[in-house]
């Protein structure tokens, strides 16, 4: 009697069973919808406005991001657009920043939205970063409104600038998740939709590849930089503008941007186009040095990239002193060791091959 009792419950757990996964489904937690979630994060807010992704690297990909909406405020539009004003660096420094940072999702989102390869764990880590992000504009929506108003109803700059600077914190804060989501889908994308998305070519001597092979090059290095611009982008805000106070510093004096040289360079590529075979076949011999080279190094950088996130995690490394713990230095010293190391070496070989493969 007792086991007849007991298959009756588990035959009427069965709907609501079915019923709580199909919920979970409705959410939208489905790696289709996930392109398309970071989309619709702009029909939430009053001040950001979803607009074409400029390709860079000419991918050929229809592309977007979420900006602001400067149609809102006809003031605040002419000053960013002064590069004597405060307001300058809100689109030319953190809007960039913010981009260079996101251009894995920008680029690599519908494709990794659209593939079957995507695991659920894999799709619910998406949306969790997503979430987190989808707040950080909100937050800037938010401080974004603010100041606009506080633009039409005063000509006081010690006001607006003050506003301004809270909305510089709410643009940090959005970089910073921008980074781990970004290593999250080019680690999917790279890594799942991709297959051998390292190509090794340390079977054949340089003078053995093809027009074809010269052009598959430039073509997988090209999409290979939207992912390292990223990371470029990750270690500079980790490292250099992550609780330094830097908004603060812009809004109240005239300090200079801090420098990081492999985000410098990759930041003001504005054009990337593939140079003509027969200077390909000219460059061929430093071409496959050089792409052996980085071969060898994405063989190490993913995990080496990932011990960098964990540790940025833990740590602020702007917040490292003489009072840290052994812990907090040990945290400090993966994230030196990865910038310094792995992560520059992969720059200069990357620079090489800019300059040998494109215009």
């Amino acid at each position: 009697m007792k086991k007849v009792l007991c298959l009756i419950l588990v035959f009427l757990m069965l709907p609501v069973t079915c019923f709580a996964f199909v919920a979970c489904k409705d959410k939208g937690e489905d790696v289709k919808n996930f392109y398309t979630s970071y989309k619709q994060i702009a029909d939430s807010t009053q001040n950001l406005t979803l607009v074409e992704a400029n390709d860079t690297y000419q991918l050929n990909t229809n592309s977007y991001k979420i900006d602001i909406d400067y149609s809102n405020s006809s003031k605040l539009s002419t000053l960013v657009e002064d590069e004597s004003t405060k307001y300058y660096y809100l689109k030319y420094f953190y809007q960039q920043l913010l981009d260079d940072s996101l251009a894995p999702l920008y680029f690599f989102g519908e494709t990794i939205s659209t593939n079957s390869k995507v695991s659920d764990k894999q799709t619910k880590e998406l949306f969790d970063n997503l979430s987190t992000l989808k707040e950080d504009y909100e937050n800037i929506d938010y401080y974004l409104g603010i100041l606009i108003t506080s633009l039409k109803a005063t000509n006081d700059e010690t006001v607006n600038l003050s506003y301004l600077k809270k909305l510089f914190v709410q643009y940090e804060q959005a970089i910073t998740s921008a980074g781990n989501l970004s290593a999250l889908v080019c680690n999917i994308y790279f890594n799942t939709v991709l297959p051998n998305s390292n190509f090794d070519y340390s079977s054949k001597i340089y003078t053995q590849l093809t027009d074809a092979d010269l052009g598959s090059i430039a073509v997988n290095t090209r999409a290979r930089l939207y992912y390292y611009k990223s990371v470029f982008a990750n270690i500079y805000n980790q490292i250099y503008i992550r609780n330094n106070d830097l908004a603060s510093q812009i809004v109240s004096t005239s300090t200079a941007l801090p420098k990081y040289q492999p985000y410098t360079y990759f930041s003001t590529i504005t054009s990337l186009e593939s140079q003509a075979i027969e200077t390909l076949r000219t460059n061929k011999q430093d071409i496959y040095n050089n792409i052996i080279s980085l071969y060898n190094i994405q063989n190490n950088f993913d995990l080496a990239y990932q011990h960098f996130n964990l540790a940025s995690d833990k740590i602020a490394y702007a917040d490292l002193d003489s009072g840290s713990t052994t812990d907090e230095l040990n945290y400090g010293k993966i994230m030196t060791e990865f910038v310094n190391g792995i992560a520059f070496d992969s720059y200069e070989i990357l620079q090489n091959l800019v300059e040998l493969l494109y215009l």
